[in-house]
């Protein structure tokens, strides 16, 4: 932008519309030029900052005069054309004195609807408006932008294109993440299963002994007594049978 001005754009519209010039002043705020763009041109801006939009930006002092001098540092007017500016003598104003100020200067009428409105100053312009609907709003944000840096710069150099080479680096590093986290768990798999065969042999060597079967013992004596008695018999039975 030339050093004869200080704002990008002058956003003219009726206070009804208010809500449509804070969409319009967003975009053009917002918006960051894409990398390919300033490669070409040293001179390219990051963005185009400042917007000047009176309710946001007007200073204190004598309104006509502050207006005017907003207008002359502008480098673009952007109208909001709808039914409500057409009838607006304060949009009307801002074109003429714009006009006045800046005669080789862009004038870009935008519209909400297919069906063109332009003020009365501006019907003799032929100019194109840029219809910001949802069907048209990606390619018409590309359109203002482009018009507000003008030089012969088209819609196509200001749009954003996908980088391939940004999008592989990522999924790269998403791959790595992912065969790191395999492997530690693999890793965790194999060391817990050393652990537990280490655990097996270990007790392997140190079972301890098997208890020894119950002997069954009488509680009873006259049982004992009578088993005693039994012994002794079978041990005279086989006494006698030796002596014959």
């Amino acid at each position: 932008m030339s050093t004869n001005y200080k704002y990008w754009a002058f956003i003219s519209y009726s206070h009804a519309d208010e809500d449509k010039a804070k969409y319009i002043e967003k975009i053009v705020t917002k918006y960051k030029l894409p990398k390919t763009l300033k490669e070409c041109y040293i001179q390219m801006p990051n963005d185009l900052n400042p917007i000047f939009r009176d309710v946001s930006g007007l200073c204190a002092g004598p309104v006509d005069n502050s207006l005017d001098e907003k207008l002359k540092l502008s480098k673009n007017l952007i109208v909001v054309s709808t039914e409500n500016s057409v009838k607006s003598s304060w949009v009307d104003y801002e074109i003429e004195k714009y006009k006045c100020f800046n005669s080789d200067c862009a004038i870009i009428p935008v519209i909400f609807s297919d069906k063109p409105i332009f003020n009365k100053l501006l019907e003799k312009e032929n100019l194109v408006a840029i219809p910001f609907t949802k069907e048209t709003e990606k390619k018409s944000i590309c359109r203002l932008i482009a018009s507000c840096l003008g030089s012969g710069i088209e819609p196509y150099q200001v749009k954003h294109r996908i980088d391939f080479g940004r999008i592989i680096r990522i999924a790269c590093l998403v791959g790595c993440i992912i065969v790191g986290i395999c492997y530690s768990f693999k890793k965790y798999e194999n060391i817990n299963s050393n652990n537990t065969n280490t655990y097996y042999r270990a007790n392997k060597y140190t079972e301890l002994p098997k208890p020894k079967k119950n002997i069954n013992i009488a509680s009873d004596p006259k049982e004992q007594q009578e088993e005693s008695k039994e012994k002794l018999e079978n041990k005279m039975q086989d006494y006698l049978k030796k002596e014959k």
